[in-house]
């Protein structure tokens, strides 16, 4: 496994078909970030050549001592059963924040603990039951 910067088109056409989707790891939001002049990289692992997780991640700030703050909205885009995979790309990411004169990284995974109903029941044998 490598971690490493990526480009867009890279960024996109894995966003496209991973399982793990959200509004705020697309393109779409990149373009919000660019618009408003926000510091942004774009980072994933490669495996063989192929992109097997990727983020957005965006510095916020000069807070502490000229120090950022980073943000990975709604949580990289990978699979999160891969304890591997998620174990290198963490640790990577924040080396990675960390040789950007970051101090603090927030991530925030958009992550089902339970699916529940309409009613907020927790539904049988539904989504990590």
């Amino acid at each position: 496994m490598q971690f490493q910067v990526i480009n867009e088109q890279e960024f996109q056409n894995f966003g496209n078909n991973v399982s793990c989707q959200n509004f705020f790891q697309t393109i779409k939001m990149l373009n919000r970030y660019k618009k408003n002049q926000e510091e942004y990289y774009l980072v994933g692992v490669k495996e063989d050549n192929r992109l097997i997780a990727a983020t957005i991640l965006i510095a916020q700030g000069r807070k502490l001592f000229g120090q950022k703050t980073f943000n990975t909205f709604k949580g990289p885009l990978l699979d999160y059963q891969n304890q591997k995979l998620l174990t290198y790309f963490m640790k990577e990411l924040a080396k990675f924040v960390k040789e950007h004169n970051g101090y603090r990284l927030f991530i925030d995974p958009y992550i089902v603990s339970q699916e529940r109903d309409t009613d907020g029941k927790v539904i049988a044998n539904g989504v990590n039951n």
